[in-house]
């Protein structure tokens, strides 16, 4: 198995995409006696590049026995170079992995082959891999986290003002009123257009002095 890609999903759990999930067949088990009153029977346990594989059967007799994976034969080679077929298996769990098998330290995973299903998420195989290889993705991951922080720290462009800027890695827009003064026009407020400066100030001048003889103490209306 080989790691090709790796990230958190949106559940928080590390997801990995691999070249390829390893078929029971080419993985070499362990078996281990399970003596639980509720629920006797063997344990198989395989590992493979970090990658870890389990399967439970329930003791002949047991109501479970024979109805995992809706009745589907499992055929494994064994660590002491036998075989043997397990009918119905059932999944097991870290935990009881870790129980028999310390040294594995077995930790949940997504798991994937496919890069479509990697990319949009939509992955819900159950895995399992070592310790050791989580502890590898996860300084992995993290890499990857540091540098994304990294690549958005660049795209923080300082102002002039010494306001920060997101995302276009461009300089700071220019004053309007500044570009049109250049051009010797002027923008009327309000209005959406600009007019040449001359103009401006005698229709300042004109508001300025119907506002002045408003304000004339002199000036006679007549009221009807």
């Amino acid at each position: 198995m080989r790691v090709i890609d790796v990230k958190v999903s949106d559940q928080d759990e590390l997801l990995l995409l691999i070249d390829r999930i390893p078929p029971v067949e080419t993985l070499e088990f362990r078996k281990v006696r399970i003596d639980n009153p509720a629920a006797p029977g063997y344990l198989y346990v395989a590992e493979q590049d970090g990658y870890v594989d389990f399967l439970f059967q329930h003791d002949p007799g047991h109501p479970l026995h024979g109805q995992g994976f809706n009745g589907r034969q499992f055929h494994l080679r064994l660590d002491d170079g036998t075989a043997e077929t397990l009918n119905g298996p059932m999944s097991a769990s870290t935990r009881t992995v870790n129980q028999n098998f310390p040294e594995l330290a077995a930790r949940d995973v997504v798991i994937t082959d496919s890069r479509a299903h990697f990319d949009d998420g939509m992955v819900t195989a159950a895995g399992a891999i070592t310790a050791a290889l989580w502890d590898e993705l996860a300084d992995r991951v993290e890499r990857m986290t540091e540098q994304a922080r990294q690549r958005m720290l660049q795209q923080m462009i300082p102002d002039d003002d010494a306001e920060i800027r997101w995302g276009t890695g461009l300089e700071p827009d220019p004053d309007p009123a500044e570009v049109l003064a250049d051009q010797g026009l002027v923008l009327l407020s309000g209005y959406g257009y600009a007019i040449p400066h001359g103009d401006h100030e005698q229709e300042v001048g004109r508001h300025a002095g119907h506002a002045d003889s408003l304000d004339d103490p002199g000036l006679e209306i007549d009221l009807p």
